[in-house]
């Protein structure tokens, strides 16, 4: 995590929200790092790709929109 900061940004951070592990790790880097956009997918575990994988392209998008801007 202390990396991160050296990166500074932006941070696309998404995971399943049955996956209990890496949703307390987003939550934690969102509220560490302003550059960092957390998002917990419903209906999704570790393997958001397979689960959700409409869900998972629609926050890719937006967020590579909102960087390109």
């Amino acid at each position: 995590l202390p990396k991160l900061r050296l990166w500074g940004g932006p941070v696309l951070y998404l995971c399943g929200r049955d996956d209990t592990k890496y949703v307390k790790l987003g939550k934690q880097l969102s509220n560490m790092y302003s550059f960092c956009d957390y998002y917990s997918i419903e209906g999704a575990d570790h393997t958001v790709h397979c689960c959700q994988p409409t869900v998972l392209k629609m926050h890719v998008e937006k967020f590579l929109q909102k960087i390109s801007q």
